[in-house]
C-alpha cells in the first residue's frame, strides 16, 4: 500500500524552493534584457551608419563646385555628427581624405563616396567582449 506523508512534513521540506526558483527566473530574465539591450544597440548603430552614409552622399552630391554653396569635408562630417542621435560622437568617424570622398575632383558627373565606420561598446561585456566596429559606404554622381 501506499504510504503518504503528512502535509506539513511535505511543505517544511518544500520550504524556500519558491524563492530559489523565483531567483532562478529573474536572473534568466535579466540575462535576456541586457542580451536584448546589447544587440539591439549594435543594430541600431549598424542602421545609423548605414542610413546617415547614403544621406551624406547625397548631401555632398547636391553640393558640388557648381552648387551656390559647395560642401567640403568639414560641412559633410558637421552634417553627420548632426543626424547622430542616442550616439556617441567621439566612437562616429568619418573618412576624412578628400581624395577619398571626391573622385576625381568635385565637379558635376565626378563620384562622391562616404565612408562612416561607429565602434560599439558592449554594454557589460555579457554577450560581446570587444568592441565591435560597423561601417558602411555609400557612392553617388555629383550632380551640382
Amino acid at each position: 500500500m501506499l504510504s503518504f506523508r503528512p502535509i506539513a512534513q511535505r511543505r517544511k521540506r518544500q520550504r524556500g524552493s519558491a524563492m530559489l526558483e523565483s531567483t532562478l527566473c529573474f536572473l534568466g530574465f535579466i540575462f535576456l534584457t541586457v542580451g536584448l539591450m546589447e544587440f539591439s544597440m549594435a543594430v541600431y548603430a549598424f542602421n545609423f551608419v548605414t542610413w546617415v552614409a547614403s544621406d551624406a552622399a547625397r548631401y555632398a552630391s547636391l553640393h558640388g563646385n557648381h552648387s551656390s554653396s559647395p560642401a567640403s569635408v568639414t560641412q559633410i562630417k558637421n552634417y553627420v555628427r548632426g543626424q547622430a542621435v542616442a550616439l556617441v560622437l567621439s566612437r562616429l568617424s568619418i573618412d576624412e581624405d578628400p581624395t577619398h570622398i571626391w573622385i576625381p575632383n568635385n565637379h558635376p558627373g565626378s563620384i562622391v563616396q562616404i565612408k562612416v565606420s561607429y565602434s560599439v561598446h558592449p554594454l557589460v561585456g555579457m554577450l560581446m567582449q570587444n568592441d565591435m566596429i560597423v561601417s558602411s559606404t555609400s557612392k553617388m554622381v555629383i550632380s551640382n
